[in-house]
Formats: C-alpha cells, structure tokens, sequence
C-alpha cells in the first residue's frame, strides 16, 4: 500500500511571514482548522521547507502532493533549493 498526503507550499519568505499571510486570506476558517493547515505546510524559506520535509521521511509517507498558490514562482524554487537535498 502507498501513503500520500497534500499540503501547501509557499516559498515565499520565512515561515513567519508566510504563516502570518495564511491567517490573513483564512479569517473564515476556525483556529483549529488552520492551525491543521500550517502543522502540515511546506512554507517558508528554502531551509525551513527541507527541515519539513526531513521531518516527513520518518513517516510511511511515499508521495506528498504540493499545492501552491505561486505554482511557476514556488516550483521553480522547490526544484532549485530544495529538491537536490533529497536526492
């Protein structure tokens, strides 16, 4: 069996700024409903979304879905900075 999972991915500055971002364009959801959102979003800066992802391979996970917003800009980065930490 494979697992996966979806999540958000933002690239765009730091975990912070991001973070803060979301809780803005989210004003409908609960806090529980976003805080749910951000504990499993890939966000921030190059680093901080390695330190995620690192933080998923001790999981059963075999594929995480990426949703972004900023899809050319964020995938673009990802491939960049981040992808070749995990080849």
């Amino acid at each position: 069996m494979k697992y996966a999972m979806n999540s958000r991915l933002d690239m765009g500055g730091s975990k912070s700024i991001i973070e803060q971002k979301f809780k803005d364009l989210a004003k409908g959801l609960s806090k529980d409903q976003l805080n749910r959102i951000l504990s499993g979003a890939i966000i921030g800066t190059p680093g901080e979304c390695i330190k995620k992802l690192e933080e998923y391979e001790t999981t059963k996970l075999d594929y995480i879905i990426l949703m972004s917003n900023n899809t050319l800009r964020d995938i673009e980065n990802f491939g960049k900075a981040v992808l070749p930490s995990f080849n």
